[in-house]
């Protein structure tokens, strides 16, 4: 059974800083760079430190893509600070940005918004009774679809080597056809199997269903894919050796 104890070592956050946390919009990826963020400059009583895209990948269990993009958010909004670009020595240093009165709102969730509410409203003047007609056809094939996707994410699932993590990649798995369409998740799957075969990775080590498809997926991607020829070297016969008489 888990039983940390402060004693064991602690990373003192202010409670303003962790109010204003929970009121700011973040995804999950983003609040897992901050956590980690904290932990490896407060939790080591620094401002900040030499923390790579790889390192962080490693940390949260992510991509080392869904990583460098979330991250690069978080600096385009002034919540994560460059305090020192990388150089051919020395990665690039980081720190947590504790002023929240410089954070800036993610402008693409507050476009988003803006145009969803002009639709809304635009929707709303134009009701008439052929759109109700089209509203009910419209739902109809919405089920159809629905039906149809949700068939699909159960074939990609069957077809992922790890079926670790099945609750929350299942919840993922349509929103993904969706974007990327079933034929390139399914190539996904099958370059990742590739990998494991060619690299001969163990079972143990295959990335979990749930991480997969959080983001794991973006490296075998059509446009992120770089295929690698990997050489297998045939094993060194053993030596024979012959007792004299």
């Amino acid at each position: 059974m888990a039983n940390p104890q402060k004693e064991n070592g602690f990373t003192a956050i202010a409670n303003e800083i962790i109010e204003r946390i929970i009121k700011t919009k973040f995804n999950g990826t983003q609040a897992s760079i901050i956590m980690t963020i904290w932990r490896y400059t407060y939790g080591f009583h620094a401002c900040q430190g030499e923390l790579s895209i790889t390192f962080i990948a490693n940390a949260i269990d992510m991509s080392k893509t869904v990583v460098k993009r979330e991250l690069d958010k978080l600096i385009d909004r002034k919540i994560v600070l460059v305090a020192q670009e990388n150089t051919n020595k020395k990665p690039r240093i980081i720190k947590f940005n504790k002023n929240y009165d410089e954070w800036l709102e993610d402008t693409r969730r507050s476009t988003l918004k803006s145009v969803c509410t002009k639709k809304s409203t635009l929707e709303d003047a134009k009701k008439s009774t052929l759109e109700d007609t089209k509203k009910s056809t419209n739902k109809e094939n919405i089920k159809e679809n629905i039906k149809e996707i949700n068939e699909q994410a159960g074939i990609l699932w069957e077809i992922y080597p790890n079926k670790k993590g099945k609750a929350k990649a299942i919840t993922k798995i349509p929103n993904l056809i969706i974007k990327y369409t079933y034929k390139q998740l399914e190539r996904c799957i099958q370059r990742y199997c590739k990998e494991i075969k060619d690299k001969n990775i163990e079972q143990q080590y295959v990335k979990h269903g749930s991480t997969f498809f959080n983001g794991g997926y973006m490296d075998y991607l059509d446009s992120n894919y770089k295929e690698t020829n990997i050489t297998h070297f045939p094993k060194k016969p053993r030596e024979i050796r012959f007792k004299e008489e």
